[in-house]
């Protein structure tokens, strides 16, 4: 699985069937990223499909296909190198705000870091100027009687790219983090969104009152459609970390 993710792929720049725009960055040195969202018809077969590539001198470098609620992107240099780095999230949603993470860096862009099937109730990252973080909430820690919180301790996980790679530099035990007291959809920070390479969050939402309508079209009157994924507990999901060195 790490090889497959590690191997560099170089395919002919060709949108997916069906697909159409929905994100563009200017990464540097050659490099572009492009989002495309492609929506099932009719609406209500299956989730939407989502496409990222990283694409350099015409050719498909990085490529990962998901079907999921959203998918959301946040560019930042974090390794230096004059290259704008992409961290990508395949939002699944839920009540939870259950997602996964890529983040795409140094040399040809490769993905070093990944998290999977995390929920924003429990999980927080952000990029760092030099790297990226993250904060895990402690299970012994929670104290209310809601499942999406509250919780006390929280672990504290922050990589540094140095010397060529990303490497873990701090671990520590913290409570109330900053970065769990803020917005949980935290990737629109620091206003580094541009024209269309911007995580277009809110065109998602008009998008999905859209397909609602249609859904509703196909029902009794007075009778709402249920959420696909529902009320998902934070606390099935554990944090999976890989690191590709």
């Amino acid at each position: 699985m790490v090889a497959a993710i590690a191997a560099t792929a170089v395919l002919a720049v060709t949108p997916p069937h069906g697909a159409k725009l929905d994100g563009h960055w200017t990464l540097a040195h050659g490099y572009t990223a492009r989002r495309y969202l492609r929506i099932p018809h009719p609406p209500e077969r299956g989730s939407d499909r989502w496409t990222f590539e990283i694409v350099r001198a015409r050719r498909v470098v990085r490529r990962w296909r998901v079907e999921n609620e959203a998918m959301r992107v946040k560019i930042r240099d974090v390794t230096g190198d004059g290259v704008r780095d992409a961290l990508v999230v395949n939002y699944i949603g839920g009540s939870a705000g259950c997602e996964g993470y890529r983040l795409y860096a140094g040399s040809h862009l490769r993905p070093l870091w990944r998290l999977r099937t995390v929920c924003e109730d429990t999980t927080r990252v952000r990029l760092l100027p030099h790297g990226i973080a993250d904060w895990t909430a402690i299970d012994g820690s929670h104290h209310t009687s809601s499942i999406h919180c509250c919780w006390r301790r929280w672990t504290h996980r922050e990589w540094r790219w140095e010397h060529g790679r990303l490497r873990l530099v701090r671990r520590s035990v913290t409570t109330q983090p900053a970065a769990v007291l803020g917005p949980r959809l935290g990737l629109a920070e620091e206003g580094e969104q541009v024209a269309l390479g911007e995580d277009r969050y809110l065109g998602l939402l008009r998008l999905r009152e859209l397909r609602r309508a249609r859904l509703l079209a196909n029902h009794e009157a007075g009778r709402l459609g249920r959420d696909r994924v529902g009320h998902l507990r934070a606390e099935r999901f554990q944090p999976h970390l890989c690191l590709v060195t």
